[in-house]
């Protein structure tokens, strides 16, 4: 799940043991490797459930839900599974709260942004971790987070483009598979994006603060049980249709799911290593493969401005990471 791959922060726990050591080392070039593996089924998930953009309510209620089933047997196999009720306090429920919702957020902005537009959004979460632990916390602010700041800003003008992005041709509009009544426009969606980028951002804040540790399956739990509750009570109770699921769509979100388990597993190994600021660096590589997926599959390339943008949130990110 995105959330849980732009997680590092300049002065958080995960970081802190390498400030000036970025050096190659053996557990170094591995962590690198299961970031980069991390990366590409973070975005092989957003992929997924892009294709899917139409039935993204049921989609993410099945998801999950096949969730809490692989991650409840494992503990309970593993004689961990107490640890869910003992975790339970109010700071994991608003854990799950703000993460649950930035994740449905941003899978909703997904349906009306390309992937590289949405990743790109979404990695300013490192900058928003920074801000939020200073107005918080009163901690000492990052060098440079100002200017970082206004390139953040810059980025996100250049991506959401109000007021001068091109409309659509209404004289030949896409054809539609069925009427879209939720339309939103390409800054809305943007907006959308960034709100989900915060929520993300508040709920990172709270976990880093909390007084226990808590293993990140019991956090995924918590943010997967807010998600179920709330779409299975909005399915079931507000007389929502449910669309003809087909096999493929079925084989689909098995794929999300384990894409989703798959890369929370490689981001704990990754994010153990000794320069975990060097291997949080290549979690951006989902801006790489962003870019790949939206040619190759869905015929999009990002226009000149967007790829500006892109680049100075990612660069920016990059700098106030490894500066």
């Amino acid at each position: 799940m995105p959330y849980l791959l732009f997680s590092s922060t300049p002065d958080s726990p995960v970081s802190a043991p390498q400030h000036h050591r970025l050096m190659m080392k053996p557990k170094a070039s591995s962590g690198i490797r299961d970031m980069l593996i991390c990366a590409f089924f973070a975005i092989l998930q957003a992929v997924l459930i892009k294709t899917l953009a139409e039935k993204l309510t049921e989609v993410l209620f099945i998801r999950s839900m096949i969730l809490l089933l692989v991650l409840c047997c494992h503990l309970f196999f593993t004689g961990k599974i107490s640890v869910v009720t003992h975790s339970f306090s109010q700071q994991m429920l608003c854990i799950g709260a703000l993460g649950g919702l930035g994740i449905c957020l941003f899978y909703y902005s997904l349906s009306f942004l390309t992937l590289t537009e949405a990743i790109s959004v979404y990695s300013i979460i490192l900058v928003l971790n920074s801000v939020l632990q200073c107005i918080v916390y009163k901690e000492r602010s990052p060098r440079n987070l100002g200017r970082v700041g206004f390139c953040c800003i810059l980025g996100l003008l250049l991506i959401a483009q109000p007021g001068f992005s091109p409309t659509t041709n209404e004289a030949n509009p896409e054809p539609l598979q069925e009427p879209q009544d939720y339309s939103i426009s390409h800054v809305t969606a943007v907006i959308i994006c960034l709100i989900s980028t915060g929520l993300a951002s508040g709920s990172q804040l709270i976990t880093t603060k909390i007084n226990e540790e808590h293993e990140t399956n019991i956090i995924v739990i918590y943010v997967n049980a807010l998600i179920f509750a709330v779409l299975g009570g909005w399915l079931l109770l507000l007389n929502e249709n449910w669309p003809a699921i087909s096999f493929i769509d079925v084989v689909k979100i098995i794929g999300i799911a384990g894409s989703s388990i798959i890369g929370i597993s490689f981001a704990q190994r990754a994010l153990k290593s000794d320069s975990s600021r060097l291997v949080s660096a290549f979690s951006y590589s989902q801006v790489v493969y962003s870019l790949l997926w939206d040619i190759l599959l869905f015929h999009q390339f990002p226009d000149v401005w967007s790829l500006i943008g892109s680049a100075l949130l990612i660069g920016s990110c990059l700098f106030l990471l490894l500066k």
